[in-house]
């Protein structure tokens, strides 16, 4: 199964690099957790350990934490202002006080 995201990076990063499926660690952890999903069993260890892996070779996870919080970041900032939605509107919390509604 080809998942959205894996695609777009998988693209991107081969035509930058030359090098393919960068994103295999990826889907193939998406892959493991959604057959066992299916049958109603937990996800495999095995899955979560290609899940926590960097997806870009010979980069350290910090850094690509760190790349991948301010690329996100962005991308969120660009939808967000094609949209017209202010940095308020995107940080309300209109659910916040539903415990308190409740009783609690």
């Amino acid at each position: 199964m080809l998942w959205k995201g894996d695609s777009l990076l998988s693209l991107r990063l081969s035509y930058l690099t030359g090098y393919n499926n960068f994103c295999f660690r990826s889907t193939e952890a998406l892959d493991l957790a959604s057959a066992a999903l299916a049958d109603g069993q937990i996800v495999p260890l095995e899955a979560t350990k290609l899940m926590a892996k960097t997806p870009i070779p010979f980069m350290p996870f910090r850094l690509w934490r760190w790349l991948y919080i301010k690329l996100a970041n962005r991308i969120v900032r660009q939808w967000a202002a094609a949209n017209q939605v202010g940095e308020e509107e995107r940080f309300a919390q209109p659910y916040a006080e539903v415990g308190s509604a409740i009783g609690r």
